[in-house]
């Protein structure tokens, strides 16, 4: 008779790889079965998960599968009078856990095969933007440091949830923050979903991965008194003169930088309302210009050259900060691990595309604007990806406290 049991490995953490055991005249195999859970959803009892885990059903059917998968190939042996062998029997679980993928892309490296994911990986059939390629490619060279600081070359049933916490502190150690971390986890868990879908593992260790978070270090809004100086600035420098008006025009409409480069680039426009599909959603966007906006716009046509790219951009609009006098303080907390410090910075040199984008969702919620209208013209799909362009420090909401208690 062959017995299987399920166990995690560590009780004593938040969360441990499941163990399997098999067990039959009195021999046993003891082996990984490539997940983990949370050790507050164990049932020791029953070795299977608790009904409350999110995903009970699936978790508890998969150690089923791979429980009824030895049972049916220990009776085969028996029914054909083979000797069930520790060989044989721990071959069948490696087969089992394995589901299909095999043994050399099993044994393929991460390095190898990120490289691979960044030439293949494609969302709704096109390839990523430069700029998102390039925070994979961010992902990539911090795993291969970091697999160079252990002297070892990375299998994907190395990424466990040790790899996880010596990844994590690795990074910190490089003075990364919970920003910059938490992007690399996230990254990294979207290549081991592909690669898992591209049956170069089994491994879902990953899928339990924390992805780190921080609020932004900064979250700036133009004041009016702000956006009064920056449009009267003059200068006789094309490329600030851009910026200049790339940042008034964010203010008064609120697109993304991208969406509206894209405007400057390629749009001939002959009226207040404009149609064009969004850069970062693909979706269809309906905006009506005010006539002031709509002159600045086309005076941005006239300055535009090929390289005014929005790191070029960024880069000018710290001159056109520091020629608005933009000389306050801004203090915020800067996170590494669980460790927060403050950090000062001159708000000039806090200036970037984003900003414009920013100060125009606070202002029309200032103004008690629907919500609705606000995503409407902002391009937000969720409450939650609008809010965060929010600043409600920036709020005037000194008649608010005033009246509080006044009834």
């Amino acid at each position: 008779m062959l017995r299987v049991n399920y166990n995690i490995q560590f009780k004593n953490r938040t969360i441990s790889p499941i163990l399997i055991s098999i067990t039959w005249k009195k021999n046993r195999i003891q082996k990984s079965i490539g997940q983990s859970v949370e050790t507050s959803y164990w049932d020791y009892k029953r070795g299977r998960v608790k009904s409350a885990h999110p995903d009970a059903v699936n978790f508890n059917s998969f150690l089923y599968n791979i429980d009824k998968g030895m049972q049916d190939y220990y009776n085969e042996l028996n029914t054909y009078n083979r000797e069930p062998s520790r060989i044989k029997l721990k071959s069948q679980l490696v087969n089992i856990l394995n589901n299909g993928v095999s043994e050399e892309k099993k044994n393929s490296g991460v390095i190898d095969i990120f490289d691979k994911f960044m030439d293949e990986y494609r969302v709704n059939g096109m390839k990523p933007r430069v700029m998102t390629l390039n925070v994979y490619r961010t992902c990539r060279n911090k795993l291969y440091r970091f697999q160079e600081s252990k002297s070892t070359v990375l299998q994907f049933d190395d990424i466990t949830s040790d790899f996880y916490d010596e990844f994590v502190e690795y990074q910190f150690g490089l003075d990364n923050n919970n920003n910059t971390v938490g992007t690399n986890i996230r990254k990294l868990k979207t290549f081991m979903k592909w690669a898992k879908k591209k049956k170069y593992h089994n491994n879902s260790e990953y899928e339990s991965f924390k992805v780190l978070k921080a609020e932004a270090v900064y979250s700036i809004v133009i004041t009016k008194e702000e956006l009064d100086r920056i449009i009267n600035i003059e200068t006789t420098n094309p490329s600030v003169e851009f910026a200049k008006l790339f940042m008034v025009v964010n203010c008064w409409i609120g697109l993304r930088a991208s969406d509206l480069l894209n405007l400057i680039k390629n749009y001939e426009i002959n009226s207040n309302k404009v149609r064009f599909f969004q850069q970062k959603t693909k979706a269809l966007h309906t905006i009506q210009i005010p006539d002031n906006v709509l002159e600045m716009i086309n005076r941005l046509k006239e300055l535009y050259k090929p390289n005014f790219n929005r790191d070029y951009i960024n880069k000018h609009l710290r001159t056109v900060g520091k020629l608005a006098e933009m000389n306050d303080i801004e203090t915020s907390q800067r996170f590494v691990g669980n460790r927060s410090e403050t950090v000062s910075e001159v708000r000039w040199k806090l200036l970037t595309t984003h900003v414009g984008r920013r100060t125009f969702a606070t202002r029309a919620m200032e103004l008690r604007k629907p919500i609705h209208v606000i995503m409407e013209l902002t391009g937000h799909k969720t409450l939650e990806s609008f809010q965060k362009y929010v600043n409600p420090s920036s709020f005037d909401n000194k008649d608010f406290l005033n009246g509080f208690w006044s009834k």
